[in-house]
């Protein structure tokens, strides 16, 4: 089979490099006798190895297989990730850091597919592969880099997609510190598991304004709130409290149910 590049390509000439038949030797995309390497059908345009995105909602589960080179199985999932506006409740530079670590970490002579699957409180991703000899998951918090996959990893790295060895996994830590969530990193049977917890007051990768947070939290005692108790509960005046309930509108954050002289508000 003739394998190409493409997208690989492409991407090393935004960056000015070519990809000739001497970087690819460099690259050990091939071998001295001509063959293609592992890194090499990993990184062409005809990678047998997938991802999977699987969505569950309260009705359905939809999934969606990824294919092409894993370099554009990322770029994919990343323009599906940020169309499905799932920044809105997750940091979504933390979702793809956890995508690069499965892409650049996991086992690949294992031959099942990479799962990305999103749920209605949480987004796990798991790739196949533990952890490589006595490394653990505390170590890897500390910042310890094992590359499973060196040549790949430098490959992203010249993308600009790694930032630094052994930094993803702390990085993505510390982002949840802001919001006090612990995401779940779990190294077991040969299998490797990031879950990021859905972030409520999150909005578009920035925090929710105060005054929304307390709004919402209504909603923990009440299916449905109304102008009034929004003045009482903030100490605000009506004319504030309009103008909160309709900037939460046009966030997509709560919906009118009533009009008239008894509208009310439910959590969208």
């Amino acid at each position: 089979m003739k394998y190409s590049f493409k997208i690989l390509r492409e991407e090393f000439e935004k960056l000015g490099i070519i990809l000739n038949d001497d970087k690819i030797r460099e690259f050990e995309l091939i071998d001295l006798k001509g063959n293609i390497t592992d890194i090499g059908i990993l990184l062409s345009d005809n990678c047998n190895h997938n991802i999977k995105v699987i969505t569950y909602s309260t009705t359905d589960i939809e999934d969606k297989t990824f294919n092409g080179s894993i370099l554009s199985q990322f770029y994919k999932i990343k323009d599906y990730l940020i169309k499905s506006e799932l920044n809105r409740f997750y940091p979504l530079e933390m979702i793809l850091e956890g995508l690069i670590n499965a892409i650049v970490h996991r086992d690949y002579d294992y031959k099942g597919d990479t799962i990305f699957r999103i749920f209605k409180d949480k987004i796990e991703i798991i790739s196949l592969g533990g952890l490589i000899g006595n490394l653990t998951v505390e170590g890897i918090k500390l910042g310890i880099c094992v590359p499973r996959n060196i040549n790949l990893m430098k490959i992203f790295k010249i993308l600009g997609l790694v930032k630094s060895y052994g930094a993803g996994i702390n990085m993505i830590i510390n982002k949840y510190k802001e919001y006090e969530i612990i995401p779940e990193i779990i190294s077991l049977g040969g299998v490797f598991k990031i879950t990021f917890p859905k972030i409520e007051y999150l909005i578009y990768g920035k925090n929710l304004k105060k005054q929304y947070r307390k709004i919402l939290d209504l909603f923990n005692t009440y299916s449905e709130i109304t102008n009034i108790m929004i003045q009482n509960h903030l100490g605000v005046k009506s004319t504030s409290a309009i103008i909160y309930l309709k900037e939460m509108q046009e966030l997509g954050l709560i919906k009118k149910v009533k009009n008239g002289r008894n509208v009310k508000y439910r959590k969208s």
